[in-house]
């Protein structure tokens, strides 16, 4: 089974909110990426993005990418609460196998995109090992005010520039301390930090990875199982701190833990 994640179509009528629903869509493939690679390969976001506000068909797009599966879905943001659509296509015969709605408060988002992918898991006959049920389930609600800033930040990371890095680091503070325990946004903080530190950049080696370090370490405290901060942290150790031992290990741990991230 190969699967891709639409982007998700924006039904607030706000231009403003295309990062939230953008921000969405990337959160739904970190999900499903925990899923056994072995049994279903999920495409990266870098190749489904070019097809946000796309014409195509559904069947045009399963053939350009080589999947069997497309989720589409859409978000609908209305104050502090928004509601999901979310539907899985079998590509060959553009059938609707499984369809839901979530309406949640902004805080429990994250947790119905998890029931989304064990939704997938169910209707694709995937048995789910004890490792990645429990990531699945363990998702948990975090305050409105952190998801938001770390959308955003998200939002302002996916720019690849020096500028973009600088706006999304601020963002992915805001969300740090909103929510000290939200691991994805020690995570995109970290990521930041690492970025800035690199080629692209505009902070020196020293200023950039020891913070993106800590960040990255602040995660895996909060949320073991988060298998981007393990390859994360060993991208540090790898070009930072020349241990390569160390790369190794934290690179394996996230390939166990997100065998589809990309």
């Amino acid at each position: 089974v190969s699967l891709a994640v639409l982007p998700f179509q924006n039904l607030s009528g706000d231009p403003d909110q295309e990062f939230f629903s953008d921000g969405l869509t990337e959160e739904m493939i970190m999900q499903l990426a925990r899923l056994p690679a072995d049994r279903v390969r999920v495409i990266a976001r870098s190749s489904v993005m070019p097809y946000k506000d796309t014409k195509k068909t559904v069947h045009q797009i399963g053939q350009e990418l080589g999947v069997t599966h497309m989720l589409e879905g859409t978000v609908r943001r209305e104050g502090d609460r928004a509601r999901i659509t979310a539907q899985l296509v079998r590509v060959r015969d553009q059938t609707h196998v499984w369809a839901e709605s979530f309406d949640r408060e902004l805080g429990g988002i994250l947790a119905a995109q998890s029931e989304v992918a064990q939704a997938i898991a169910r209707q694709i006959r995937l048995t789910l090992d004890t490792r990645s049920a429990a990531q699945l389930a363990a998702v948990r609600p975090v305050k409105p005010e952190a998801l938001m800033a770390y959308l955003k930040g998200r939002h302002y990371w996916h720019k690849f520039t020096a500028e973009g890095f600088s706006q999304a680091t601020g963002l992915f503070k805001t969300a740090t301390e909103a929510d000290p325990s939200f691991a994805r946004a020690w995570l995109g903080l970290s990521d930041c930090y690492r970025l800035r530190g690199s080629w692209w950049g505009d902070l020196p080696p020293k200023e950039a990875f020891p913070p993106a370090k800590e960040a990255a370490l602040e995660a895996l405290r909060r949320d073991p199982s988060l298998g981007e901060a393990h390859a994360g942290l060993g991208w540090i150790h790898f070009v930072f701190d020349w241990d390569w031992g160390s790369a190794e290990s934290e690179f394996k741990l996230g390939i166990q833990l997100s065998p589809n991230s990309r």
